[in-house]
């Protein structure tokens, strides 16, 4: 998918507007960078609060966005309240704001100061507390997936414009076990077991709904992800936790616009792209462009187990023998030893054996079920 080129929406309201898109920092052309800021102040003194700074990228180019290290950012609230930012170590252009139970009626706004020495300043923002997540549901297709589903409701009727996000991490296991490592020169059994693993993911994905249009200010099985059988996650244990957050108007429809603009993701022969650029402004020179919406709030999550066995556990060549001299000149890790052979072992690939080279880690999240082995 190409970086969309943000162009001109116009985000009307008169009806239920639901949105699901993959988020992609901004890609500009012209040869000029711009400031980019994404985060969320967490109010309610239980979360962290994390900001990240980097610059937009050029059409077509495929680095990683270009990090802000060395900048000062805090939020100030309307009766001079600060909140100092701390650089995340060995993050650089992430900084975080550790928990911290923020008052919801005055409005706050965010001050960012870079190395270089340009200023920059959100307008005031009020943050907005969500209502519980009362639900996730799924619902299972077939032998293809599970589609994952979120369930809310206000009886307050004041929150109506809402935005998901979600964490996933599921167990996997290699095909093959290793019974036998090589430690200092000798062969000897594995203490360690490196087949089972845990990885996590956040996808960036905007997911968004508004109630604006209803009634009632509920949220009725609404879709939060797609998760194939395919992809293996779900083949022996997938847990899934959802955080809601509620916006305001101005910010629901950036978010729409935004993800408007990824949605059609635009071409070289697009107008060029419009100021959709959030509530940020510089200091210094009133015609800058910054990217980011400043927001923030108490929001609610909630965690799902997710427990189908859907999918299929792949398949490695286990036939290959070497003799015990061998072994330590091969990548190969060790199987287990030959049946009646005491100097042949069967060997395999390592991917075929150590989950970690998959991604993920062999440490078991708290979370987990004790009993799960």
């Amino acid at each position: 998918m190409q970086r969309p080129i943000l162009t001109a929406v116009a985000v009307g309201l008169a009806g239920v507007l639901s949105c699901i898109d993959p988020y992609h920092p901004p890609a500009i052309s012209g040869g000029v960078s711009y400031l980019v800021y994404d985060g969320s102040i967490q109010a309610g003194g239980h979360d962290t609060s994390w900001v990240t700074l980097t610059r937009t990228l050029q059409l077509g180019d495929a680095n990683s966005p270009i990090a802000e290290p060395g900048a000062r950012v805090w939020v100030e609230d309307e009766s001079g309240n600060t909140f100092e930012f701390h650089p995340a170590q060995g993050q650089p252009g992430k900084y975080f704001l550790p928990p911290v139970r923020l008052n919801l009626e005055p409005a706050y706004r965010i001050h960012i100061r870079l190395a270089s020495g340009k200023s920059y300043q959100s307008l005031w923002e009020h943050f907005r507390a969500s209502p519980p997540i009362d639900s996730i549901s799924y619902e299972r297709k077939g032998r293809k997936g599970v589609q994952i589903y979120v369930n809310t409701h206000d009886p307050a009727h004041q929150s109506r414009f809402y935005k998901w996000n979600f964490t996933e991490t599921w167990e996997y296991l290699t095909p093959v076990i290793s019974k036998f490592e090589i430690v200092d020169s000798m062969i000897v059994p594995r203490k360690v077991e490196i087949h089972r693993c845990w990885k996590t993911a956040t996808p960036t994905h905007i997911n968004l709904f508004t109630t604006a249009a209803l009634s009632g200010d509920v949220v009725y099985s609404h879709p939060v992800t797609y998760v194939t059988a395919e992809s293996n996650k779900l083949l022996i244990k997938y847990n899934i936790q959802v955080r809601q957050q509620v916006l305001t108007r101005e910010g629901y429809e950036y978010w729409s616009a935004l993800a408007k603009n990824n949605e059609t993701n635009g071409s070289v022969f697009d107008p060029f792209p419009s100021r959709l650029t959030g509530n940020i402004r510089s200091m210094d020179d009133p015609e800058e462009r910054v990217f980011g919406y400043f927001a923030g709030g108490i929001t609610q999550s909630i965690r799902r187990f997710v427990d189908v066995r859907l999918g299929i556990l792949d398949d490695c060549d286990t036939t290959e023998v070497l003799q015990t001299h061998q072994l330590f000149d091969t990548f190969r890790y060790i199987v287990n030893q030959v049946p009646d052979m005491p100097d042949a072992y069967r060997v395999a690939a390592p991917y075929c054996i150590d989950c970690r080279l998959h991604g993920g880690t062999l440490v078991k999240p708290d979370y987990w079920p004790e009993h799960w082995k």
